[in-house]
């Protein structure tokens, strides 16, 4: 029954790539399986061990201190351990390991620690690539979120050029990354209309355009730095949304203009029949 109890634990072990080990707290002698070299990128010695001195070497000079802190603390009240922390190999690639530990308490008096160790790189690569996904998802439906709303404004809006402008501004800083820094401005000939915490920065995103009336320019900016992106702190499909902004506008200002002249046209087309008749 205990042959067959090891052979269970060590298939479920090779099964999930865990490595096994056992400490002695008072020689520290280390006895590991294959795997634990492996992970850690140790040689065992020609006795076909690890030393304890060899496995702090291969711990991340940042995890080891908090790592050993963490060990230490281990005792009668508090006798296991989880930990993630960093591995760094000989040949200088790092891994990210999981570790459980529990002390081993014996006639009253703890002289050895066991554990079980697990690489999970590749599942923290993962989960990180997995969030930068969702955080892109996030932002391109901020973004449609965005160019939807402008889209129904320019259709329905009837007030004045400067009344649709401010509409149009105010809505623009939720669609960026860093809303609780981002500030905008829309100047269109004689109008300059920005959101209320809008000042001169560094961190600025801009875009000309031009109609058959004036020029105009959007300017987006953080108040505050972000990190290094595409375009400065800026996402380069922010440039793109940029972009989609001004076309949008350069449309509907055209189309506004020829709507204006098609009315001055039929009131006086309108004024001259009267005269005529």
């Amino acid at each position: 029954e205990r042959k067959r109890a090891q052979l269970r634990l060590g298939l479920a072990l090779e099964a999930g790539k865990i490595a096994a080990w056992e400490v002695d707290l008072e020689t520290h002698k280390v006895v590991s399986d294959q795997r634990f070299a492996e992970i850690y990128g140790l040689t065992p010695d020609e006795h076909g061990e690890i030393s304890y001195a060899a496995w702090e070497r291969a711990v991340h000079p940042e995890d080891l201190p908090p790592l050993t802190k963490a060990l230490q603390k281990l005792g009668p009240d508090a006798r296991e351990l989880h930990v993630v922390f960093r591995v760094r190999r000989p040949d200088g690639s790092e891994r990210i390991v999981e570790g459980a530990a529990m002390l081993v308490i014996e006639e009253g008096r703890s002289h050895r620690m066991v554990g079980l160790d697990i690489d999970i790189t590749e599942r923290k690569a993962a989960e990180r690539e997995r969030e930068r996904l969702l955080h892109e998802l996030r932002e391109r439906v901020k973004e449609l979120r965005l160019l939807h709303g402008v889209a129904r404004l320019l259709q329905q809006h009837r007030g004045s050029e400067r009344e649709l402008l401010q509409l149009v501004v105010d809505r623009m800083p939720e669609a960026w990354q860093y809303p609780e820094c981002c500030a905008a401005r829309i100047t269109y000939g004689e109008i300059s209309v920005v959101t209320p915490d809008f000042r001169a920065a560094a961190w600025q995103q801009s875009q000309v355009f031009t109609t058959s009336d004036a020029a105009g320019r959007i300017d987006v900016v953080y108040t505050e730095p972000r990190p290094e992106e595409h375009d400065g702190p800026f996402l380069i499909e922010e440039r793109a949304l940029l972009d989609s902004l001004v076309e949008m506008l350069v449309a509907h200002l055209e189309l506004r203009k020829h709507e204006r002249g098609l009315e001055e046209l039929v009131t006086t087309r309108t004024a001259e029949l009267r005269s005529a008749k």
